[in-house]
């Protein structure tokens, strides 16, 4: 279970964490791996649990995997947060090559589970976004995602978060889109500097963004050495993980708290 954090005012309305070893693949019905969907659980006291079930394909461009799981959902009655595809424009991700296909998707999906609220297309490239949003009819209720990253984590920052989501809030204004958006999946370089990993989270939890998804407490064997940590193996705070604690005592007016195992980090104290 992750925390989450409201922020008043202008900033993430709740934080999130999107991190491989909390996947929980309870919706198996069957040998084929198609036939998971995967829930993340996050939430706190004040503001409850919530469950997200992730959608995704087990083999690049394979959308009738979705396809399965959105049928799945349908026979449990599943009215709760649906994440759809997790980077449709990367060929080692969803990669679903044709914007105009997940939009496709999307309509699908909505018409499957139309009492679900989706979270679409969680994607890095805005040239991407633009062209999924040229077909597809967002429904007041769905959120936008969008992913942050500057390349690999060795890349050197080439576009700060502030002027990449000035650009990702103009192509939804361009297409009448009000929908709130999640920032659905960032990470912090742990090569980077101090000072440029502060400034990156500070712009980040500042955004407009109504959820923020970290990307990763701890990437442990999956892939090996990722470089975006929150954690080194014995539980120390990597350059992100203190960035954001910086950031998160500044700004955060909860505390944040990730729980793994027996073990508890706290970023706001």
């Amino acid at each position: 279970d992750l925390d989450k954090i409201r922020a008043p005012g202008r900033g993430p309305a709740s934080w999130a964490g999107d991190v491989h070893g909390l996947e929980r693949a309870i919706f198996a019905r069957s040998k084929e791996r198609f036939r998971l969907a995967v829930l993340l659980s996050f939430g706190n006291v004040a503001t409850g649990q919530q469950t997200l079930a992730v959608l995704r394909p087990a083999r690049p461009g394979q959308r009738g995997d979705i396809a399965e799981q959105l049928l799945y959902l349908r026979s449990i009655d599943w009215r709760g947060l649906v994440l759809l595809a997790n980077e449709p424009d990367m060929p080692d991700q969803d990669a679903v090559t044709r914007p105009r296909d997940l939009a496709g998707l999307y309509w699908y999906a909505t018409q499957v589970l139309p009492d679900a609220t989706f979270v679409t297309p969680n994607t890095i490239s805005l040239r991407y976004l633009d062209q999924f949003l040229d077909y597809a009819a967002m429904r007041p209720k769905d959120r936008i995602g969008l992913h942050i990253y500057q390349g690999t984590p060795w890349t050197a920052v080439h576009t700060w978060p502030d002027a990449w989501l000035r650009q990702a809030e103009d192509i939804l204004a361009r297409h009448g889109i009000e929908n709130p958006y999640w920032i659905s999946e960032v990470g912090i370089s742990e090569a980077w500097p101090m000072a440029t990993a502060t400034r990156y989270a500070a712009e980040i939890i500042s955004s407009n963004a109504e959820v923020v998804c970290i990307y990763t407490t701890t990437c442990g064997g999956w892939p090996p050495g990722c470089g975006l940590d929150l954690y080194a193996p014995g539980g120390a705070l990597t350059t992100p993980g203190q960035a954001l604690k910086t950031v998160c005592h500044r700004r955060c007016p909860q505390r944040l708290t990730h729980k793994q195992g027996a073990t508890s980090w706290n970023f706001g104290t």
